[in-house]
């Protein structure tokens, strides 16, 4: 019998050396507790006539490819993908710096079933948006939401080399704003979009590539405040005059990622009081223009 209740199936990725053109998807994303959503789909149309209740007849549309999954990074080599550049320096321990750029790379997405014999590949795929999270209950975490622009079927599942490095904790952030520590942070949260939208062109029912829109960054960090520094920084911040901040986890020596925001403003200082006797929440909404991360590691090249 078909093993279709349980367990495993796996995700991986390959970068494309040619954009839209299939790559063996044999790269390790890193450890993914579940939340895969594959949801490609194909819009059926229904014409009605006249005052007829039921439709005359019916179309399809065109296909659309998007799918989503949330892992914890080991390393920062999969959010190549999401900025779209890294310069690689260093002897050992090595330092990737990732950039944002106009044009992202592409990739394969392969999500295997193994037990159904049931493997696709997700071939031209862009990220349209990354969040990423960490907070006092959850180490850092990365949700993914992407396109692609065609799939294939395989009846096997690609060989990946699975990644025992452990994953980064709570516990070894720093969060700086303005070169200040962030005393008592509960947790953060960056969104990065890039407003990918498949395009078709005459003579196909399938994205024939990619776009990116208008890229934005979206960041909130929740701690218990000690004094009223945040409400007045963002009572008396100047648009002309924007801060800098990041997320730094140190893993150990020569083995850290940090996000790095730059010309961030306040959007907002919000507070939230409790009803019972507990602590008290401050919610900052931030906005920064860009972005960068920065990581330090054994991996040579990503």
């Amino acid at each position: 019998m078909t093993d279709y209740i349980v367990g495993g199936w796996q995700i991986s990725y390959g970068k494309e050396t040619t954009p839209y053109t299939e790559t063996t998807p044999d790269q390790w994303i890193g450890i993914c507790p579940g939340g895969v959503s594959l949801k490609e789909k194909r819009p059926v149309k229904q014409y009605y006539h006249s005052a007829e209740r039921d439709p005359l007849l019916q179309s399809l549309g065109k296909y659309v490819y998007p799918f989503s999954f949330e892992y914890y990074p080991q390393n920062g080599k999969f959010l190549v993908m999401a900025l779209g550049s890294v310069t690689d320096s260093g002897s050992g321990p090595y330092t990737h710096t990732i950039d944002v750029a106009d044009q992202l790379p592409t990739f394969t997405f392969e999500a295997a079933i193994p037990g159904a014999n049931f493997v696709r590949r997700y071939i031209g795929s862009k990220i349209d948006k990354i969040t990423v999270t960490a907070s006092e209950d959850d180490d850092l975490k990365i949700s993914v939401e992407a396109h692609c622009a065609s799939i294939a079927k395989y009846t096997s599942a690609t060989s990946v080399t699975q990644d025992t490095t452990q994953p980064y904790k709570f516990e070894q952030l720093t969060f700086t704003l303005n070169a200040a520590t962030v005393a008592i942070v509960k947790s953060f949260s960056w969104g990065l979009a890039n407003n990918v939208k498949p395009k078709y062109h005459s003579g196909s029912s399938s994205p024939t590539y990619l776009t990116e829109g208008r890229r934005s960054n979206d960041l909130a960090i929740e701690i218990n405040p000690e004094d009223a520094t945040f409400w007045d920084n963002w009572k008396n911040q100047s648009p002309t005059s924007p801060i800098d901040g990041n997320a730094l986890f140190t893993r150990g020596t020569g083995d850290t990622i940090k996000f790095v925001w730059s010309d961030i403003l306040y959007e907002e200082p919000g507070f939230e009081l409790p009803e019972e006797p507990g602590e008290y929440l401050q919610k900052l909404v931030l906005k920064p223009r860009t972005c960068q991360i920065i990581v330090v590691d054994n991996i040579a090249t990503y």
